[in-house]
C-alpha cells in the first residue's frame, strides 16, 4: 500500500509519495513535477492537468482554472458572488491510495468536507485533510536534529505561504519530536496573481492609447495578455533593468509591445504590498510573540520569489526570509510524510503535532419543556489546540429525543451554522433526581478540524450490594467463623447478573493464585453493605444536518456519475490512441517507401502504397476524424497486412546470411571431427568414438552439405523485391538439427579406466619374486602391509 501526498494548489499542484527511505515529489505522464490545477471539458472528453491547460485558449469558455478558492462555497457566499460580478464585467464567461491532502489555512468546515468528498470520489482514500503552512512546518521540523528538547524553551519560526491566490502565515514552536501551531493569519484574495493583475492594468491601459486594443473586449487577447504579464514579473524578479512585453497579432491583426521595470513595479503594486504588511503584522500578534522570540522566518509559495515581497518580510520580522524548504513541493512533501506517519505500514521518526483551531464553535441545545432549561456553551475557543475532545454534561428530565446545533461564532460570512444531532435512546432511570437525568456529551475536533458529536452517553445511578469483611470491633477478637451472619436482602434484576460476575472474576483468579495449603488461616467473615455505583449507557446520534458534507446518497450518486465520466474519458483515450497510431503508420510508410524499403518493392506496389497513404490521411481529416475505436484498429490491421510481406522481405535480407554463416560454421565443425577419427590423428579427443556414432554424424553432415548447396541455388539471382524459395527460418532450422543430432554424439566422454585393485600393489623389491606365490598363497593379515610412501 502506498501512502500519497496532494498539494491542491491554485495554478499548480504536486504529488509526493514515501518511497524508498525518503519523499519525492513524482512527475506527470508529460515528466512535469508540477501539473497545472486545469479542467478543460472537450465535446466527448476532459482534459485535466497539462491536458488541459493546452486547451485553456482553445476552449476557454469550457476550461476551468483557479476554482481552488470557491471550493465547498455556495452560490450566495459573498465571494462567489464578488467573483461572479468581477467575471460579468470583465465579459469572463484526478488502485485505492491512502493519502493526505493539503488545503488552506482558513479553509472552513464546508470547504475541507468538500475536499475529502471530492478525494472519495476521485477513488481516494483521505486520511486527513492538512493546513498547507503546517504540512510545510513538518516537513521542515522532522529533518531538523539540533531542535531543543522538550522541556527546553521552543524556536520559534514563522512559516510564509504565498501563492497564487492566497496568502497565508503560520507560527509554530518546535521541539524534538513536536510541532505546536501557535497561530495563523491570512489575506484569501491576495495572491501573485494580484501582482499579475497590477502589470495586466498597466499594459492593457498603454495598449488602449497607443494601439486603441482593450483586451477586456476579447477574452483570448486577454488570456494571452495575463499570461504574457506573468512572465514578465518572473523575469523582473531577477532583473533590475526594462523588461519587454511583445505580442503578435494580441487583437484585430495588431501586434503591440511595451515594457516595465521593477521601480515601477513597486509603484504600482505598494497596495499590496501594504495588504501584505499587515498580514504579517497581524500574524505576529495572533501568536502572542515578539520580534525576538523568533527563530527564523521560512517563506514558501510560487509568489514568494519577488523581490519586494522578500523586501516587505524583512521590514516586518526584522529577519531575512530564509528558503530552506523546497519553495514549491514543501507542502506536498509535508502532507506525504504526514500520510506515513498515520500510515500502518511505514515506519516513521514520531513527530506530534497539534494545530489551532481558527474559528470559535458554539453548541446550544433546546429544552425539554419540563423545567430542564436548554442551553448554549462556547466548546472550542479560537486558537484552541486540535485534534481534541471535550466533553459536557447536561441534565434532561423527560426521555424525549433533543437537538443540538452547533455554530461558527467567528466564521467570516457564508452560512454559519455547522451541524444538527439528533440524541435519542434516553432510559426512565433516575427519575427522582432534582436536576434530571445526566446526559454527557463528548464534541470532537480531529486531525482534519471537523467537527462532529462523537458519543453520548448517559450517566445512571444504581444501588448494588457487596461483600465486605467484618472489621472487629476495637477492643474484641474476630468472631468465630461459624458465628451467623446477618443475611442482606436480595433484590431482582440484576444483582444475580452482577454476582455471578463477580464470582466467575474473582472465584477463578483465587483459585489459581492462591492455591490453599494445609494449615492456612481461615476465610475471614464476609458481610454483605449497598453500594452506589455509576455505569453510562451509550446513546443513539443522528446527524439530520451537516454543512458542506454529502449525504450518502449523494455521494453514492456522484460515484456513479465519476465511474461513468472516467469509463468515457478511457474510451476517448483509446480511441485518439487508436487513431493517431493509424495516422503514424500512414506517415511512417511514406517515409520508409524511400527509405527501408527503398529496392524491396517494385515501382508499381510503391506507386500503390504511396496512393493507399494520401488516401487515408485524406479520410482521417474528412470522414474518419471522429471514429469507434475499432474502425482505426480494423484499418491499421489492413495497412500492416500490406506492408508485412515488405517487412519480411527486408527481414530475410538481413538474416539469411547470417544464417548461411552458421550453417557453414557447423558443418565445418563436425566434419572435422568425423575426418579426425577416420584418420586417426593421434591428438584427437574423438578417437574413442564408435563407428556407428560416426556414421550417423557422416549421413547428417551430408545431408546438411546438400540443403546448403540447393539453398545457394535457388537464392541465386533472387532481387531483393522478390520472395525467396528457402527462409531465413529454413536455413537456422537445418543448422539446429545438425547440432542436436551431432552434439550428444561428440561430447560422449572416453570409457573411464578401472584403477588396479589395492591387493594387486607391489611392495618392496621382493615383490617380483614372490608374485607367482602370493597369486596361491592365503591374504597377509592387515597388520603386516607397509606402505611405499
Amino acid at each position: 500500500m502506498s501512502v500519497v501526498g496532494l498539494d491542491f494548489g491554485s495554478q499548480t499542484s504536486f504529488c509526493a509519495i514515501a518511497r524508498q527511505g525518503g519523499i519525492e515529489v513524482v512527475a506527470n505522464e508529460y515528466s512535469k513535477r508540477a501539473t497545472e490545477t486545469v479542467v478543460s471539458l472537450g465535446d466527448s472528453q476532459r482534459y485535466m492537468g497539462t491536458a488541459g491547460n493546452e486547451k485553456r485558449i482553445s476552449k476557454i469558455k469550457t476550461t476551468v482554472l483557479n476554482f481552488k478558492r470557491l471550493i465547498g462555497l455556495p452560490f450566495e457566499h459573498p465571494e462567489v458572488q464578488e467573483l461572479v460580478t468581477e467575471i460579468s464585467d470583465t465579459n469572463l464567461g484526478r488502485s485505492t491510495e491512502d493519502c493526505v491532502i493539503t488545503c488552506p489555512v482558513f479553509y472552513g468546515e464546508e470547504q475541507r468536507r468538500a475536499l475529502n468528498d471530492a478525494a472519495v470520489i476521485a477513488g481516494l482514500r483521505p486520511l486527513q485533510i492538512m493546513s498547507e503552512t503546517t504540512a510545510a512546518a513538518l516537513a521542515y521540523g522532522i529533518y531538523k536534529q539540533d531542535l531543543p528538547e522538550a522541556a527546553d524553551p521552543s524556536r520559534n519560526v514563522v512559516f510564509v505561504d504565498f501563492g497564487f491566490n492566497s496568502l497565508q502565515v503560520t507560527t509554530a514552536a518546535m521541539n524534538k519530536g513536536k510541532l505546536t501551531i501557535l497561530g495563523s493569519a491570512y489575506d484569501k484574495t491576495l495572491g501573485g496573481s494580484n501582482f499579475d493583475k497590477v502589470i495586466w492594468k498597466y499594459m492593457n491601459d498603454a495598449f488602449i492609447e497607443k494601439y486603441k486594443v482593450d483586451t477586456t473586449k476579447n477574452i483570448r487577447a486577454l488570456v494571452k495578455l495575463v499570461e504574457a504579464c506573468e512572465k514578465t514579473k518572473k523575469t523582473m524578479s531577477a532583473n533590475g533593468i526594462d523588461i519587454p512585453l511583445n505580442l503578435e497579432c494580441l487583437m484585430d491583426d495588431k501586434d503591440v509591445s511595451g515594457k516595465i521595470n521593477r521601480e515601477q513595479f513597486h509603484e504600482l503594486a505598494a497596495p499590496l504590498l501594504a495588504r501584505i504588511k499587515s498580514t504579517l503584522e497581524r500574524a505576529l500578534a495572533v501568536s502572542g510573540l515578539k520580534k525576538e522570540d523568533l527563530y527564523s522566518i521560512e517563506i514558501i509559495g510560487g509568489a514568494s520569489r519577488m523581490p519586494c515581497f522578500k523586501e516587505a518580510v524583512k521590514a516586518v520580522f526584522g529577519l531575512e526570509p530564509s528558503t530552506t524548504l523546497n519553495t514549491d513541493e514543501a507542502a506536498a512533501r509535508g502532507a506525504a510524510l504526514k500520510c506515513a506517519i498515520l500510515s500502518p505500514t511505514f515506519r516513521v521518526r514520531e513527530f506530534n503535532i497539534v494545530d489551532s483551531v481558527i474559528n470559535e464553535i458554539t453548541i446550544n441545545w433546546a429544552a425539554d419543556g419540563t423545567g430542564a432549561n436548554g442551553g448554549e456553551l462556547k466548546i472550542f475557543d479560537a486558537k484552541n489546540s486540535f485534534p481534541y475532545t471535550k466533553a459536557m454534561t447536561i441534565h434532561r428530565k423527560t426521555t424525549e429525543n433533543f437537538e443540538i446545533s452547533a455554530r461558527l461564532s467567528g466564521a467570516e460570512g457564508g452560512n454559519k451554522d455547522l451541524a444538527k444531532y439528533e440524541v435519542s435512546g434516553i432510559n426512565d432511570l433516575n427519575a427522582e433526581e432534582e436536576k434530571g437525568k445526566k446526559i454527557k456529551l463528548y464534541f470532537r475536533m480531529d486531525g482534519s478540524a471537523l467537527f462532529q458529536l462523537s458519543a453520548a452517553e448517559q450517566l445512571e445511578k444504581y444501588e448494588e450490594w457487596v461483600e465486605e469483611p467484618v472489621e472487629p470491633v476495637k477492643g474484641e477478637e474476630k468472631p468465630a467463623e461459624d458465628k451467623p451472619t446477618e443475611e442482606a436482602p436480595k433484590e431482582a434484576g440484576d444483582d444475580k447478573m452482577e454476582t455471578d460476575k463477580n464470582e466467575s472474576q474473582e472465584g477463578d483468579k483465587m483459585e489459581t493464585d492462591t492455591p490453599k495449603e494445609e494449615g492456612d488461616a481461615k476465610a475471614p467473615e464476609m458481610k454483605k453493605v449497598k453500594k452506589l455505583r455509576q455505569r453510562k449507557i451509550a446513546l443513539a446520534i443522528s446527524t439530520p444536518f451537516q454543512y458542506g458534507n454529502l449525504p450518502t446518497s449523494v455521494l453514492n450518486k456522484y460515484l456513479e456519475i465519476e465511474c461513468e465520466l472516467r469509463s468515457k474519458d478511457k474510451e476517448e483515450k483509446d480511441k485518439s490512441d487508436a487513431r493517431n497510431a493509424l495516422e503514424e503508420l500512414g506517415y511512417a510508410i511514406r517515409d520508409r517507401l524511400y527509405a527501408k524499403y527503398d529496392g524491396y518493392v517494385q515501382e508499381e506496389e510503391k506507386s500503390n502504397l504511396s496512393k493507399t497513404c494520401d488516401e487515408l490521411e485524406d479520410w482521417l481529416y474528412g470522414d474518419g476524424e471522429d471514429q469507434a475505436k475499432g474502425v482505426y484498429v480494423e484499418r491499421k490491421s489492413v495497412l500492416e497486412a500490406l506492408i508485412q510481406p515488405i517487412e519480411n522481405r527486408v527481414m530475410e535480407f538481413v538474416k539469411r546470411p547470417v544464417a548461411l554463416e552458421k550453417l557453414t560454421a557447423t558443418l565445418n565443425k563436425y566434419q572435422k571431427i568425423c575426418g579426425e577419427v577416420e584418420a586417426q590423428v593421434p591428438e584427437s579427443k574423438y578417437l574413442h568414438l564408435a563407428p556407428e556414432d560416426i556414421k550417423k554424424m557422416n549421413d547428417a553432415l551430408g545431408e546438411g552439405w546438400g540443403f546448403f548447396n540447393r539453398t545457394q541455388s535457388a537464392l541465386k539471382g533472387v532481387e531483393k523485391y522478390q520472395d525467396a524459395s528457402v527462409t531465413a527460418f529454413d536455413i537456422e532450422s537445418k543448422s539446429n538439427y545438425i547440432e542436436n543430432l551431432c552434439k550428444p554424439i561428440a561430447n560422449k566422454k572416453p570409457p573411464k579406466v578401472e584403477p588396479p585393485k589395492e591387493d594387486e600393489k607391489k611392495d618392496g623389491p621382493a615383490a617380483e619374486e614372490k608374485k607367482d606365490e602370493k597369486m596361491d598363497a592365503d591374504p597377509a593379515p592387515a597388520n603386516t602391509n607397509d606402505d611405499l610412501d
